[in-house]
């Protein structure tokens, strides 16, 4: 074989499976993560039954501001955040009409954004929970807030951007497991064609009895996706163990780990942008007779201690915890700080990774706060007296 008819033959054992790549995983997002009806789709099986909905990440957005729009007469309040608080209800807050509105990986430039448009958008809005995540670093960006008259627009996914996402390595992985589920399925070529065709995976019950639908969804766990009232189940994580929990410790302390990295980009000095914004937010609600409630989310249990002792980060994090509990004193905003989620009652079984909790810890958090005479929600921590007269703070 000569030297050229072996480099074609070379270039065409590589072209023919990067083009069958290319071609599969683009026909997969158009008809999903970046099909402008997808999030639409959702919101009127959810809305016919109560379900839970497993919906693309990339689409997280549009169908919250779709669900939203569509029971927003009787929503009075919102939580708004990242995946670190996908799991408050608003039972948890004691408030009724409440819809969380957190979107995965959202940065705080994002919430900050949410916040004043839904004020704004909504005047019958009375109660706004933001979540204020900065052991992931997002509240230290330099990002700016978007224009609030523009957060809800559905945007359409460019064909340039469908194509270069087809070779990220996240969609190639997820391509050889689509593979390899069809082979699974005992009928790969219907299970084939039905990927490439629907974005619907088929409707199923939940151990609950709840019903369940995919829709493009990224993680084709069933039943991991978003109730009615905008939780999200985390179905199919697993909860941390006593081994697990030493490891976790053990590497968020490392200096190339996400916590280290985030808290020393800044120096850890929040963005004063992002909280002189939400002041003015905070005071559009109290005119209204409601409250922001500013949350530092739950961490596992001895991570924020490690995180103020170690070398690498305790000068920046206690900057940064100082800095927002010093202006949400100065602005009359509650301010409620889980960080030491082990000071409220929780547990490392609580959780499924460093920052994420499946729940039951904020049924402890609120529990606990609401020991004292006053609801947290309706005075700052450090004005609430408990039965022997004592702060309530910690």
């Amino acid at each position: 074989m000569s030297y050229s008819r072996y480099l074609s033959v070379l270039g065409l054992t590589i072209l023919i499976p990067a083009l069958a790549i290319v071609a599969i995983n683009y026909r997969i997002g158009a008809i999903g993560w970046a099909n402008p009806e997808i999030a639409a789709t959702a919101v009127r099986w959810q809305r016919e039954t109560h379900g839970i909905v497993n919906i693309a990440v990339p689409q997280e957005r549009n169908f919250k501001f779709l669900s939203l729009a569509d029971r927003e007469p009787g929503v009075k309040g919102v939580i708004l955040g990242a995946s670190t608080v996908q799991s408050l209800r608003g039972a948890d807050l004691g408030l009724h009409g409440v819809y969380n509105f957190a979107i995965s990986s959202n940065d705080t430039a994002a919430v900050v954004t949410e916040a004043e448009y839904l004020a704004d958008a909504m005047p019958q809005l009375e109660w706004m929970v933001a979540s204020l995540d900065w052991v992931l670093g997002y509240v230290y960006r330099d990002e700016p807030p978007s224009v609030p008259d523009k957060v809800e627009q559905t945007s359409t996914i460019s064909t340039a951007a469908q194509l270069e996402d087809t070779l990220t390595l996240p969609r190639v992985v997820g391509l050889r497991a689509r593979l390899v589920e069809w082979v699974q399925s005992g009928a790969p070529v219907q299970a084939a064609v039905q990927a490439l065709t629907s974005p619907l995976s088929g409707p199923y019950r939940c151990t609950d009895g709840v019903p369940g639908e995919g829709f493009a969804a990224s993680d084709p766990t069933p039943c991991a996706g978003f109730r009615w009232d905008g939780t999200m189940s985390f179905e199919g994580q697993q909860p941390i163990t006593e081994t697990g929990h030493r490891l976790v410790l053990a590497r968020s302390l490392q200096q190339n780990g996400e916590y280290v990295q985030s808290i020393r980009s800044h120096r850890g000095m929040p963005n004063e942008e992002y909280l002189r914004d939400l002041t003015q937010v905070a005071a559009t609600l109290r005119a209204r007779g409601g409250r922001m409630i500013v949350l530092l989310p739950p961490l596992l249990p001895g991570l924020e201690r490690e995180l103020l002792s170690s070398t690498d980060t305790a000068e920046y994090a206690g900057l940064t915890k100082r800095v927002i509990h010093r202006w949400a004193a100065d602005h009359d905003i509650t301010l409620i700080d889980a960080g030491a989620s082990e000071d409220f009652g929780c547990q490392f079984s609580d959780f499924f990774d460093g920052h994420h909790n499946f729940g039951g810890c904020y049924d402890k958090i609120f529990t606990k706060l609401g020991d004292c005479r006053a609801p947290a929600w309706l005075l700052p921590p450090l004005e609430r007296k408990d039965e022997h007269g004592k702060n309530c703070s910690r």
